[in-house]
């Protein structure tokens, strides 16, 4: 007579449940479940889970002790039926940061602000933005958070971030507007014969004689009416004539208003 001796290897079923909203798939076998799944192993398989958070979700631990490995994968040796849980909790905006604010801006500048929305692990999350300035005279905020300065004062700019029913705030510290510095136009005066001419303003002004001929010209702010004054070098010279002015006063001074170089 024969005798057959058959040996079966042994099998273990692995099942996976799924805690949140996401995936796990096995490298070996059919697992590939969004809540729940199982299979059937050889006694000894190594199997590796791989689990990935659906969007808006990040894996967040294992709740069973069968797995070895860190972070989102598993391995689990199939010496018995086992059971593991992959845990993901959902993303949720819980800040916003605004970056690029500037500590002053002159009437007429532009400064462009950029808001960067946060998760509860501090990672960058999409959320959109409405921007807002808190003195609206001083300062004005467009959709793309570019700010330009209108008149003299200070501001707080405000970022609001949303995500879905969530809404978060940030506030920037004051902005200091500075009014801008007139325009400047110089005045440059020319003598013809022997004498001396000054300016109102001075201070820096014009001194301007015909010997050294310097401090013939100066920078003065636009709109400025300035006074010239001329005196002969001789006493009792002869009187003085001007070209180039606004107007000749009656005293026979010259007023120039600077509304352009002259």
């Amino acid at each position: 007579k024969g005798v057959t001796a058959t040996f079966e290897l042994a099998t273990f079923d692995l099942t996976v449940t799924v805690g949140g909203s996401g995936t796990v798939t096995s490298n070996v076998g059919g697992i590939n479940c969004g809540v729940a799944c199982s299979d059937t192993y050889n006694a000894g398989a190594d199997v590796i889970l791989t689990a990935t958070g659906a969007a808006g979700w990040v894996f967040s631990s294992w709740s069973d002790s069968w797995c070895s490995g860190s972070g989102s994968m598993c391995t689990v040796t199939m010496d018995a039926d086992k059971s593991v849980t992959a845990n993901f909790v959902q993303l949720v905006l819980t800040s916003v940061a605004v970056s690029g604010v500037p500590a002053e801006l002159t009437v007429g500048g532009t400064a462009q602000l950029t808001a960067s929305p946060k998760d509860q692990f501090g990672n960058a999350i999409a959320a959109t933005v409405e921007w807002e300035s808190l003195s609206p005279s001083v300062a004005t905020v467009s959709a793309t958070g570019l700010v330009t300065a209108v008149s003299a004062g200070t501001v707080q700019i405000k970022a609001t971030a949303t995500a879905g029913a969530v809404s978060v705030s940030s506030t920037t510290p004051s902005i200091t507007v500075n009014a801008a510095a007139p325009a400047t136009f110089t005045l440059t005066v020319t003598i013809a014969g022997s004498g001396l001419v000054v300016s109102d303003p001075g201070h820096p002004g014009i001194s301007c004689d015909d010997g050294e001929q310097t401090d013939c010209a100066a920078p003065f702010d636009a709109g400025t009416t300035v006074t010239l004054t001329g005196t002969p070098t001789i006493p009792g010279g002869p009187s003085v004539s001007w070209t180039g002015c606004t107007v000749v006063n009656p005293d026979g001074t010259c007023s120039v208003t600077m509304n352009a170089a002259k």
